[in-house]
């Protein structure tokens, strides 16, 4: 990317079902290879943007909805604000 002068980047990379498996229980290993992959990102001037996907179960408006998506219930919005 840094050979093509590419100066922003988006990245389809956060699921926060992995990362916060129950509510307020954060697993921060997830993220561990994306942290290498933004540190250097960073390094070179990439500015990355980062996609949060995969509503937990926990926190989806319709229980049981698809295999990783669905509406976040109203009441966890701020909680997926603040991950």
């Amino acid at each position: 990317m840094a050979a093509s002068n590419i100066s922003c980047v988006r990245r389809n990379s956060v699921v926060w079902s992995s990362i916060e498996t129950a509510d307020g229980k954060y697993n921060w290993r997830a993220m561990k290879s994306l942290e290498t992959e933004l540190k250097n990102a960073s390094r070179r001037g990439i500015q990355v943007v980062l996609v949060v996907r995969s509503t937990p179960q926990w926190a989806r408006k319709i229980a049981g909805s698809g295999p990783s998506c669905g509406p976040i219930a109203q009441n966890k919005l701020t909680t997926f604000g603040n991950l």
